[in-house]
């Protein structure tokens, strides 16, 4: 029953079907995303893309690199695809240990899953 309640609540959004086969996945975290209103719309409607992200530490902060978000079509506007660091949010002591695992040993942080949480 508790399964089936978080499925009410909870959408995907995008996969990234490579990551089992090209990575060894060690341990998946949940962090949150910062968007613009437009990617936010584009990527509600499955228009985001995950091959080929990765994450890169800057500073104190993790950013998702190399991640296409197609712009949302509205009627007046129509913009090429794009990619652009997007800033991920996570808590200072889940960035510190990433950051430290990733610098110690040469790890690779990539996104699995893409998903709306709470509509």
């Amino acid at each position: 029953m508790l399964q089936q309640h978080s499925k009410l609540f909870s959408q995907d959004l995008a996969f990234n079907k490579r990551a089992n086969f090209d990575y060894q996945v060690l341990d998946a975290l949940e962090g949150g995303m910062v968007l613009t209103g437009g990617e936010t719309k584009s990527a509600k409607l499955g228009n985001i893309h995950l091959n080929g992200a990765f994450v890169v530490p800057h500073g104190s902060e993790l950013f998702l690199v190399n991640c296409l978000i197609e712009p949302y079509q509205s009627k007046e506007t129509l913009k090429e695809a794009k990619t652009r660091s997007i800033k991920l949010l996570f808590k200072k002591k889940e960035i510190a240990y990433l950051t430290s695992r990733i610098k110690a040993s040469g790890l690779t942080l990539i996104p699995l899953k893409v998903y709306n949480k709470r509509g």
